[in-house]
C-alpha cells in the first residue's frame, strides 16, 4: 500500500503546536520537538514533545477548517476506549474550528514504539505480534448491534442488508476509479458485470459487527526489544459495523496477517465456507479506492487483474 500524503502536507511550526498545546492545556507549554511521521496519508501526523507532564503526544492535522474526519476520528477513538478492550490511543482534544490555528486538529495519546511496516522482528516476535493480534481483532468483532451496518458517527442511512450497504460502497468506490482514467474500457465492463453479481454473492446471515476497517502495517504499532516485542496497539480506527469478513479480507489484501492470526481468531469466530470468494469482492473494493486516491498505474494493474480473476468465476 502507498505511503504518499493525498492531501497537501501541513508544515505546522512549533508556535503554532504550542498554541494548540495551551488549548488542549489551559497554560503554556514549551516545544522541544515536532517531527513528522510516517503514515498519515490523508492527514498530516506529528511527534510533538514539549516540556513538563504528558510529553509526547501525536497530533494529527487537517489542512483545512471543519474538517469532519478529524471530529470522527475523536468520536471513534472514544467509542473504542469506552466501550471496547482494542488498544487505540486516548483522545486528548480536538479543533475544527480554526481558531487557535488555521487548520483542524487532533491530539491523541502516543502509543509506544513504532509501526509494523518498520519493525525489526526475529522470527518469535513476528508469531507473538500475529496472535496478539488475532486475539485483539476476534474480541473486537464480539461487539455487535442490532441497528444497521455503517459507520459509528456521520452517517444518516436508513438501515439495509449489507450485500446492499456494500453494494452502495462498492459501487461509489468504481465509479471514482472509473474517472481517473486508469482503467481500461474492456476492464470497466467487467468490472460492471461483476458489481452485478456481488449481491448474490454476499448474500449470507450476518450480524453487524464492529471492526477497525483500516488495519494494515503503519496502523499497527509494535514496541520492545528483538525477541520480546509486543503489540501496543492499532491507529486509525474507522470504526464501522459491517460483516467481519470484510475486515478480514482488509488485513489479507495487503498481507498483514498470516494462518497464526487466523488460528488465534478462529478460536472465538467461525470463517464460513465460501469467504474465498466473498473476499475477492473486499479486495476489488480495496483497489478501487486505492487507484482513485493515489491514481498510480501499480493499482489500476492490481485493479484489472483481480476484475479479470473474478468475472472467470462468477
Amino acid at each position: 500500500m502507498a505511503d504518499r500524503a493525498i492531501n497537501p502536507v501541513v508544515d505546522l511550526s512549533r508556535e503554532e503546536a504550542a498554541r494548540i498545546l495551551a488549548a488542549w492545556l489551559g497554560e503554556e507549554r514549551r516545544v522541544v520537538g515536532l517531527r513528522r511521521m510516517t503514515g498519515g496519508c490523508v492527514h498530516t501526523v506529528l511527534e510533538v514533545e514539549f516540556e513538563g507532564e504528558g510529553s509526547p503526544v501525536v497530533f494529527k492535522v487537517a489542512h483545512r477548517v471543519h474538517e469532519a474526519s478529524i471530529q470522527a476520528e475523536h468520536d471513534v477513538l472514544r467509542y473504542f476506549r469506552a466501550h471496547t478492550e482494542f488498544p487505540v490511543p486516548k483522545p486528548y482534544a480536538c479543533d475544527t474550528t480554526g481558531e487557535v490555528v488555521p487548520y483542524s486538529w487532533l491530539i491523541m495519546e502516543r502509543l509506544e514504539g513504532g509501526h509494523l511496516g518498520e519493525a525489526r522482528m526475529l522470527p518469535e516476535d513476528e508469531d507473538r505480534i500475529q496472535r496478539a493480534m488475532g486475539e485483539a481483532v476476534g474480541r473486537l468483532h464480539e461487539h455487535t448491534r442490532a441497528a444497521g451496518f455503517g459507520h459509528l458517527v456521520g452517517e444518516e442511512r436508513p438501515a439495509e442488508p449489507w450485500p446492499a450497504y456494500f453494494g452502495h460502497l462498492l459501487a461509489s468506490n468504481y465509479r471514482d476509479a472509473r474517472d481517473t482514467g486508469l482503467m481500461a474500457g474492456g476492464d470497466r465492463r467487467l468490472c460492471e458485470r461483476v458489481m452485478e453479481v456481488a449481491p448474490a454473492a454476499l448474500a449470507r446471515a450476518v450480524t453487524p459487527t464492529l471492526v477497525h476497517g483500516d488495519i494494515w502495517a503503519t496502523n499497527i504499532m509494535v514496541g520492545g526489544e528483538p525477541r520480546r516485542m509486543q503489540l501496543t496497539g492499532f491507529l486509525d480506527p474507522g470504526g464501522i459495523f459491517a460483516d467481519p469478513e470484510y475486515e478480514l479480507a482488509y488485513l489479507e489484501v495487503w498481507q498483514t496477517v498470516d494462518r497464526r492470526f487466523f488460528e488465534v481468531y478462529a478460536k472465538r469466530h467461525r470463517v464460513d465456507d465460501g469467504y474465498g470468494l466473498r473476499r475477492m469482492f473486499y479486495w476489488l473494493n480495496t483497489l478501487l479506492l486505492h487507484v482513485w486516491c493515489f491514481r498510480t498505474e501499480h493499482y489500476a494493474s492490481a485493479a484489472a487483474g483481480l476484475i479479470r480473476r473474478l468475472a472467470a468465476v462468477v
